[in-house]
């Protein structure tokens, strides 16, 4: 029982000097030390640590502290992904998607696409969802890809929100509903997404669903232009026209006050 417990303890001990040296790597990276990240993260990747494995697939996919090498990052991120990291079996799935330092599957995607959206992985849960509607390994299904959007949406997935509010404003794959596409194109929105901002002011604009208002209009698109999205320059100078010189004054500090939610 002593050589148990002893054993136990051994064991214990090791797992806390791996945790303690990996967080090392990972405070180096943050500020910007890779190569001292490298030195910390790749004796515990060769040692069999997932989360170091999965670290070093994201320094080769971004060529931090070493020379960016996709074929190098697969086969990391391959390694961690194997052992059930949810996180590297999303990226491996997204690299079989696009086709990148591996040959492009949509099988090879779905598979781990599925691995990891099963442990609630919610960029996983986003990856399934574009493959069920797009009909990309699987048979094309909106009212599937709804189903995936939803799980990653209310995660907090930005862009699984925001193609969450494309479909209930469609009426695809869901049933149609302008005020549930206001909920998602807002929480994306308010978040930062330019392409949410773009939709909702130009749901102010028609008035589906909301009360037409060109003051909402004109502050949305203008968060947008704000972000950088060429294509709410446009909405913005238009709506413009519609508002007094008093109410855009208002609405342009408005503007320049706005931040995203994180």
């Amino acid at each position: 029982m002593k050589k148990i417990w002893l054993s136990l303890f051994v064991v214990a001990g090791l797992v806390s000097l791996a945790v303690a040296d990996f967080d090392a790597g990972t405070e180096a990276y943050l500020r910007g030390d890779y190569a001292a990240a490298l030195a910390a993260w790749k004796p515990l990747a060769q040692q069999g640590l997932a989360s170091a494995q999965f670290a070093m697939g994201s320094l080769y996919v971004r060529g931090d502290g070493v020379e960016r090498d996709l074929a190098e990052a697969v086969k990391w991120t391959r390694l961690a992904a194997e052992q059930g990291h949810a996180q590297a079996q999303s990226v491996l799935a997204s690299m079989h998607y696009r086709g990148e330092g591996v040959e492009r599957s949509h099988t090879e995607a779905l598979k781990w696409f599925r691995h990891a959206a099963g442990q609630g992985e919610p960029q996983a849960q986003y990856g399934l969802g574009i493959l069920y509607l797009e009909g990309h390994g699987v048979p094309q299904d909106s009212t599937e890809a709804a189903v995936w959007f939803r799980e990653a949406a209310e995660q907090g997935q930005l862009t699984a929100q925001y193609n969450l509010g494309v479909l209930y404003f469609r009426g695809t794959g869901v049933e149609q509903s302008y005020s549930e596409a206001h909920r998602w194109y807002h929480s994306a929105a308010d978040r930062g997404m330019a392409e949410a901002q773009i939709a909702l002011a130009v749901m102010y604009v028609s008035g589906r669903g909301v009360e037409r208002d060109f003051v909402k209009a004109y502050y949305w698109f203008g968060v947008a232009a704000k972000n950088g999205s060429d294509p709410a320059q446009l909405g913005l100078e238009k709506s413009a026209e519609l508002l007094t010189p008093e109410q855009r004054e208002q609405v342009l500090l408005q503007i320049e006050a706005w931040t995203p939610i994180q």
